[in-house]
């Protein structure tokens, strides 16, 4: 190492020594001083190397290694979750959480989590129960439903289950990857099932299906490609012929259904599968995600008819991906909400359903609170929002936003500004303004934002 680096890089030992002069916080244990320590010099190190070292930001110098140390010290005692701003318009951001949950429910559910409850215990017989038995059951007519970790985990157990060394067959236009590179054919495979791929990436058509038909098909699989577009030269086979044709064989038939649009999202996208339709025509297992357009938590549904759903819990893979309590708990109350038309207890759907003129409104307010900003540098302006989270494809919904061109800082300048902000606040970038998108803004983050846009201009 360069001998001017190392001068500025004190060896741990010799900083441990030099803290023996603090009073530190209750509760510092020496391995916790240690990390600390390593932490700044790993800062130290890095500024170094990048050219932003200063002796005036010498973390290690008589004048800042105490205060830096103490800093370092609060961040390691801090959740490393920020809760955070969402100004980007993206409704269901997959980097930020994906959906926002229920104050409501969560307050509805907390004694259930803090103390205990009868999670898996049968009060009428004083004998352990099933967890299934809290679930809402009453929302899909006479299909009953099952909650494991998340959707991918609700097609391995589905495969697993029905076609464990039998053939599914699958359109080559619908072995997607689901993101974070996981892909239907690797899902398959680890479930022990043999993928049968049918007609081509572009075309499928029933009688590719039928012709693939043999005494070795355990399953008809159809996946709904949720996160992203084919358009143009393009054929396939929807869901009801499909059903047709597993009934004429005898072969169980799955949607997997993905994002798990209600019929209340239905006028969002013509080309979403809508849980209670596919339902309603009869499929005989369809999934989808809890935290996507559902807006409830991390979770992959099954909804089936009960002879269905007992193979599926009696696969001793079940054990492994079912749920937690709170994941429980919080969909049986939210299905339950959703059943009486109260849109409101999922901040995904309320959301989505926020008319254009709302979020105008919203927008204005913001754009009053601006008290002392340039007027020329800032403006409310229309734009769209996309529902994000690998979810309706292809569809942008009418918003406002506040749009930001600070005269002397960059748009880059501008986006850390924000995001270095105690409570960060995501934007985005647009033509080279920043965007305030208030489709996904509460209405009680409006004074914060204006206070933090008032400081960059200060």
């Amino acid at each position: 190492m360069d001998k001017n680096i190392s001068k500025y890089l004190p060896q741990i030992d010799k900083l441990l020594k030099e803290t023996e002069k603090f009073s530190l916080p209750k509760g510092t244990t020496k391995t916790l001083l240690k990390k600390a320590l390593s932490n700044l010099s790993e800062k130290q190190r890095k500024a170094l190397l990048d050219g932003s070292f200063t002796e005036e930001k010498d973390l290690f110098s008589k004048e800042n290694f105490k205060k830096a140390l103490f800093e370092e010290l609060n961040c390691l005692a801090s959740p490393t979750v920020k809760t955070v701003v969402n100004a980007t318009g993206t409704l269901i951001h997959t980097n930020l959480g994906r959906a926002p949950l229920s104050p409501f429910i969560i307050d509805e559910i907390k004694p259930f989590l803090t103390e205990y409850s009868d999670l898996e215990f049968d009060l009428l017989t004083g004998k352990r129960g099933s967890r299934e038995k809290h679930l809402f059951q009453d929302f899909f007519e006479n299909y009953n439903i099952l909650v494991v970790n998340n959707n991918a985990a609700a097609c391995l157990l589905v495969l697993s289950t029905l076609a464990k060394g039998k053939e599914v067959i699958v359109s080559r236009g619908e072995l997607v990857e689901i993101g974070g590179s996981f892909r239907i054919p690797d899902i398959m495979k680890q479930s022990g099932a043999i993928l049968r791929e049918v007609g081509t990436t572009n075309k499928t058509r029933l009688a590719d299906y039928e012709s693939s038909i043999s005494d070795n098909t355990g399953l008809i699989l159809k996946v709904h490609r949720s996160n992203f577009v084919m358009d143009g030269f393009v054929e396939d086979v929807s869901s009801e012929q499909l059903l047709s044709l597993s009934k004429r064989y005898g072969i169980p038939f799955f949607l997997d259904a993905g994002s798990g649009a209600l019929k209340i999202l239905s006028y969002l996208s013509t080309s979403e599968p809508v849980i209670e339709n596919e339902i309603s025509l009869g499929v005989d297992i369809i999934s989808f995600s809890g935290d996507k357009l559902l807006g409830g938590t991390q979770a992959g549904i099954i909804a089936a008819k009960p002879s269905l759903l007992k193979q599926f819990k009696d696969n001793p893979l079940y054990r492994a991906l079912r749920p937690d309590k709170f994941t429980i708990y919080y969909l049986s109350r939210l299905f339950y909400y959703l059943s009486i038309g109260d849109t409101t207890k999922s901040p995904v759907i309320k959301n989505l359903l926020t008319l254009e003129s709302e979020i105008k409104k919203r927008a204005e307010k913001l754009f009053r609170l601006l008290k002392g900003v340039p007027k020329d540098a800032v403006k409310i302006d229309k734009d769209v929002s996309a529902p994000g989270g690998g979810a309706l494809p292809g569809v942008f919904l009418p918003t406002f936003v506040v749009k930001i061109k600070h005269p002397s800082k960059k748009e880059e300048e501008v986006r850390k500004f924000f995001l270095n902000l105690p409570k960060p606040i995501i934007t985005r970038q647009k033509e080279a303004y920043t965007l305030i998108d208030l489709r996904t803004v509460f209405e009680e983050d409006l004074a914060y934002i204006a206070k933090s846009i008032i400081a960059l201009f200060t």
